[in-house]
């Protein structure tokens, strides 16, 4: 499978993203984004980053719209939505993700995103 279709896999089949990890991935959320900062290997993403927005959003969706593939990199632009459970707001706001893949696995991960979306639905 090629480093493009590895990326493709984690959108269309979020379960897919934890199979396509490496085990000491570096997983970077924008500075200024609710859940930002660095994280180290899965079990890190998954305390800091995923079961937050479980806990936190309704109808959570990260949807990729544009792949580029450029060697062990590929980059996701498209747009995160979801409500926030506290306040009901909508929110949608767009995102690129950059990844660096080795062997089939995922070992960096970098998200751009306007955090300030985010801040106004959650306020």
């Amino acid at each position: 499978m090629s480093n493009l279709e590895i990326i493709k896999s984690n959108y269309e089949e979020h379960t897919k993203l934890f199979e396509n990890l490496a085990s000491d991935v570096e997983w970077q959320e924008m500075e200024g984004f609710p859940y930002g900062g660095t994280y180290h290997g899965p079990q890190e993403l998954v305390d800091g980053v995923f079961s937050k927005i479980d806990k936190d959003w309704e109808n959570f969706q990260a949807v990729a719209e544009t792949f580029l593939e450029s060697g062990e990199n590929v980059v996701t632009l498209g747009h995160y939505s979801g409500v926030f459970k506290k306040t009901g707001k909508l929110m949608k706001a767009v995102f690129a993700h950059v990844y660096t893949l080795r062997d089939g696995k995922i070992v960096k991960f970098r998200q751009f995103a306007d955090s300030s979306l985010f801040a106004q639905a959650m306020s």
